[in-house]
């Protein structure tokens, strides 16, 4: 009776299924798994956090997801992992960078260095 009662209630929360497939993309930055962490990021993009929660309820009742220690981890079934996107302040020629970088010959033996006619590969080891 219990268990139905929360069946009843995931799935009366659950979004709509647009805003649910939104949040699925999402979390496939964030591991395809949802935690703290992807809980936090997930709002910070726009994403209601009670969405959150009842795309992890659904996801355990309905067996998409497995219990994870903290974390509920969507099966590759419903959730793809890609690469999160990362913003970054720096570029290559930030000076941060720049700073603990040199050119790509600087410290090969003058022997070694590559002369713009001729490819790595035909280059003799020292």
């Amino acid at each position: 009776m219990r268990r139905a009662v929360l069946l009843a209630f995931v799935l009366a929360a659950r979004p709509a299924l647009g805003d649910e497939a939104a949040l699925i993309a999402f979390m496939g930055g964030q591991g395809c798994t949802i935690g703290a962490d992807s809980r936090t990021a997930a709002a910070a993009a726009g994403h209601d956090a009670a969405a959150v929660d009842a795309l992890a309820a659904a996801a355990l009742a309905d067996g998409r997801g497995k219990q994870e220690g903290a974390y509920v981890v969507l099966n590759e079934a419903t959730c793809t992992i890609r690469l999160p996107d990362i913003t970054s302040p720096y570029t290559v020629n930030s000076p941060e960078i720049v700073a603990i970088t040199s050119a790509i010959d600087a410290y090969a033996p003058r022997a070694n260095r590559a002369a713009s006619s001729r490819t790595w590969s035909t280059i003799s080891p020292p």
